[in-house]
């Protein structure tokens, strides 16, 4: 409809080019009558005659020479509208080409989550053009090592968004991630000369599609794009193709603007962290929880241990929650420095992330193998023991992997 109304006012545009065009020929013929002095003297009835009859020729001339001019006019006009039109056709046509595959997370990241509302910074998220089915469930921001000497998740990567069905058997699912790093932290990117691009709403994309197996109504997608200086990873999984493609699209016609700035709020608090790399025992982590508040877990709740961690993180006590958890932060950060390690060793190839999570209080290991031998490899460094959480994925494929950071 908007394509018609754009085609419509162009040609009411191309009318009153034409209109005002007609009206200055006239005014100009008008104007050069008005000019010329035509002096003669009747002498005879011939002579007057044979003047009338070239007046009359002379006339005639110029009204073909005016329709002429009209016709050309009208003729030049129409083919601009028309290549006008055709341009904006072109423009608006978008091209879709799906790659084979499908890319799935499957590089180490050696990071922490943090849940937090993100509509506060990005109002562009209500916007999303996501399926009904599907509602956010997860959202927060993505923390790394900012050197290889440091042991604090102190630098912010990149932000997570999390659509999932409300089922517990195979939910079908929405996960969108966007940086303006130069790299998706978690994934792995097939030669950017072997992919086809899209072009949608004048914008390249990478898209990949792969067979649900079980639905073959459904599909699993994957989309890469840049746009307003941020890099989106969109994976999708049994999903609609049209519903998939509408989300991508609801993105690239969005504004993205970070209308707190692309650094985290709780910075100042983090600062004391970064200068004190040996926590005490008691303390389990920290997080921020949908409604903006600090969560911080303690493995021993005490008013004194509340006060001193409050201290230490450089947060006010009475506007913090305190809940217990059972493993402390030193632990869970030796523990996952353990399992990046073998990640990197290549000892753990069938493990394809693993994460702190601090609002659950242990390490999400993703897997692409049920064997439990495999399984025990994993849990052996867990000395305490039901501090790692397994997440068994078989969507992966293997792709050259671009994105891996080591220290």
């Amino acid at each position: 409809m908007e394509n018609n109304n754009l085609k419509e006012n162009i040609r009411k545009k191309v009318q009153e080019k034409i209109a005002v065009s007609n009206i200055r020929e006239e005014f100009d013929m008008k104007s050069k009558k008005n000019n010329k002095k035509v002096i003669y003297t009747i002498s005879s009835i011939c002579a007057l005659f044979v003047l009338c009859i070239g007046i009359a020729v002379n006339m005639k001339l110029q009204e073909n020479n005016n329709n002429n001019i009209q016709i050309a006019t009208k003729n030049d006009n129409n083919k601009y509208a028309e290549n006008l039109e055709s341009d904006i056709n072109e423009e608006k046509e978008d091209s879709i080409i799906f790659n084979s595959g499908t890319i799935k997370s499957s590089a180490d990241i050696d990071g922490k989550f943090e849940e937090i509302d993100l509509k506060q910074e990005f109002r562009f998220i209500d916007k999303i053009d996501i399926p009904d089915n599907l509602k956010l469930v997860r959202q927060g921001k993505m923390f790394v090592k900012p050197n290889a000497k440091s042991v604090e998740y102190s630098k912010l990567r990149q932000y997570v968004l999390m659509y999932y069905e409300e089922t517990d058997k195979d939910p079908s699912f929405i996960e969108i991630t966007f940086t303006t790093e130069d790299k998706i932290l978690g994934c792995m990117l097939p030669n950017e000369a072997d992919m086809k691009s899209s072009i949608i709403n004048g914008k390249e994309v990478k898209l990949f599609k792969g067979d649900y197996l079980s639905d073959r109504s459904k599909i699993v997608g994957n989309a890469f794009f840049e746009i307003s200086g941020y890099k989106f990873f969109v994976e999708a999984h049994k999903t609609d193709e049209n519903e998939f493609l509408n989300t991508v699209k609801s993105i690239l016609n969005l504004s993205i603007v970070n209308n707190k700035s692309d650094k985290d709020t709780g910075v100042q608090e983090q600062s004391n962290e970064i200068l004190n790399k040996n926590y005490p025992d008691y303390y389990a982590g920290r997080y921020v929880d949908n409604n903006g508040n600090n969560v911080v877990l303690l493995c021993e709740d005490s008013k004194t241990n509340r006060k001193d961690i409050c201290n230490l993180l450089g947060i006010t006590e009475s506007k913090t929650i305190f809940k217990t958890a059972k493993y402390s932060y030193n632990y869970l950060t030796s523990l996952q420095s353990k399992i990046s390690q073998k990640m990197i060793n290549k000892e753990f190839t069938f493990v394809i992330t693993s994460s702190l999570m601090e609002d659950s209080n242990n390490i999400k290991v993703s897997i692409t193998s049920n064997n439990e031998g495999d399984l025990n490899k994993v849990k052996a460094l867990d000395t305490i023991g039901g501090a790692i959480e397994f997440d068994y994925n078989t969507n992966v494929i293997e792709q050259k992997d671009l994105l891996v950071e080591t220290e």
